[in-house]
């Protein structure tokens, strides 16, 4: 049995992220089957040194520690310089491949001949100097670094999987020519947890009305999820000709931009019809995608949102922004509606559509969601390891 290395700048528990941790906690069952597997991360300081996925406890190894809390220096560079002190515990350890999630860590692990092979996940294709609204001189700067370290890390790997969908795929091999193998890895959603069978929420017991309709939007309430733009789409189609009164939006996440929205819903005099549930476990997402009608994507980009895999596997017809990752799922006129400019207006007619559409886009959807189950995902995922290794 082959032996790999997983590598991410985690602890697998209380420092998550999104939807690559999802990924990797999700995977390890079905990789053990096929690879001797050793999982590496950092301690964040919870006091945890293992993670549970099924029915399966992963020991986890410390390369170094990270502070999530104030810090003056970055985490980057803690995870960087920690790695590289403990470089040789890999590269040295008997691995028949290191397998990386999060294209910065390569900085730390200089490529040798005759080492383990190499392969990088990458789980999103948004360059991170460019989130954060119009970047300054110094950050396109940063970004265009960046842009030629990930060619180089990418070119120095033996197998490179990535999150995207078909569009994002075609983009990133023509960005990247060369010899690496450059393989399309979706996301996928637990089918156990979400799916026709799961109980919705009670409405009542939510303080609902029993015909209300019900959005859901989800994720991190931070720049590139843009949950202001979701707010304001709402408040858009609630005061347009097609809207129900009883239209209700249902935001699902936790972060710094939420005092901001809560005080964006006010100001916009939607606050009675918005409900802020912060960070909720699988099964409570599960139930409300069970109830919803609708579900509303605004983020900035992405590599293949599994919160776009939740929902279609929900059934729900889905209204988007228009950007890389999410074409695989949202079809125009099949489930859901594509919005090609930021402006809040724009969605009104959207969401309309959607919803006087909801049976048959979200019976579609959920037809699409049958092509990422677990089960094919994982198959593909080991055999394209296994091929490399």
């Amino acid at each position: 049995m082959k032996k790999i290395a997983i590598l991410s700048s985690t602890d697998y528990n209380s420092y998550p992220v999104g939807g690559m941790m999802s990924f990797i906690k999700d995977s390890a069952p079905e990789m053990a089957k096929r690879f001797e597997l050793d999982f590496w991360g950092v301690d964040a300081g919870a006091g945890v040194d293992s993670f549970t996925s099924g029915a399966h406890t992963f020991p986890v190894r410390f390369f170094g520690s990270v502070k999530t809390g104030r810090k003056i220096i970055p985490n980057v560079i803690r995870v960087t310089w920690y790695l590289w002190r403990n470089r040789r515990a890999l590269l040295e350890a008997g691995y028949d491949g290191i397998y990386i999630h999060g294209i910065p860590l390569n900085m730390a692990l200089p490529r040798r001949a005759g080492g383990p092979k190499r392969i990088n996940h990458v789980h999103g294709l948004t360059n991170p100097f460019l989130m954060h609204g119009n970047p300054s001189r110094m950050l396109r700067w940063a970004a265009a670094r960046y842009e030629a370290y990930r060619r180089r890390a990418v070119a120095q790997s033996d197998l490179v999987l990535l999150a995207a969908d078909h569009k994002g795929i075609e983009q990133f091999r023509a960005a990247h020519l060369g010899d690496t193998r450059i393989e399309k890895i979706e996301n996928f959603c637990d089918t156990a947890v979400f799916g026709a069978a799961v109980p919705p929420i009670d409405r009542a017991a939510n303080g609902l009305p029993g015909d209300a309709q019900l959005i859901v939007h989800m994720g991190r309430f931070a720049y590139q999820k843009d949950p202001l733009l979701a707010l304001r789409a709402f408040a858009a189609y609630a005061t347009s000709e097609q809207a129900s009164s009883k239209a209700h939006l249902v935001m699902i996440g936790d972060g710094p931009l939420l005092p901001e929205g809560k005080s964006l819903a006010a100001q916009l005099g939607i606050e009675d019809h918005v409900a802020f549930l912060g960070h909720q476990p699988r099964d409570a997402i599960a139930s409300w995608l069970a109830e919803a009608d609708l579900y509303l994507y605004t983020s900035h980009a992405n590599g293949y949102p599994i919160s776009l895999a939740e929902a279609a596997q929900s059934g729900l017809p889905i209204v988007s922004t228009a950007v890389t990752g999410v074409h695989d799922l949202v079809v125009p006129g099949e489930t859901g509606v594509l919005v090609h400019d930021r402006s809040p207006e724009s969605f009104a007619a959207p969401i309309a559509e959607a919803l006087a559409h909801r049976a048959a886009y979200g019976a579609r959807a959920r037809e699409l969601a049958a092509q990422y189950t677990p089960e094919r995902i994982l198959e593909r995922l080991c055999q394209e390891i296994a091929d490399v290794l």
